[in-house]
């Protein structure tokens, strides 16, 4: 199954790749993005490109699915949202999402 794009008027969704690493981090390593996380905020720019990789293998198990969330005038990395977890099984699925602080309040 290949990774699935969507978009809106304003925003694209699509598979993140090695190349987001550096933002990914960006995102990651912001206290106030990760305070309601599990985890600690990143120090290490491995960490975001093991995030990536963890995503993409929880996809290929078809155990989640996590998009990079960009701006579609630009390609501009904004963030990401996705299904933490599914259970076609049991029918149920975890969201999340998580922005870059400066497009929190933006529309």
């Amino acid at each position: 199954m290949s990774f699935p794009v969507l978009e809106t008027n304003r925003l694209k969704l699509d598979a993140l790749s090695k190349d987001d690493s550096t933002s990914l981090f960006e995102l990651f390593s912001d206290n106030s993005v990760v305070e309601y996380y599990d985890l600690n905020a990143f120090t290490e720019l491995s960490q975001a490109i093991n995030l990536i990789a963890f995503f993409n293998a929880r996809f290929k198990e078809s155990s989640g699915i996590r998009w990079a969330i960009r701006l579609k005038e630009t390609n501009e990395f904004i963030g990401t949202c996705g299904f933490n977890t599914w259970s076609p099984k049991m029918k149920n699925a975890t969201l999340g999402y998580d922005l870059l602080p400066k497009y929190w309040g933006t529309h």
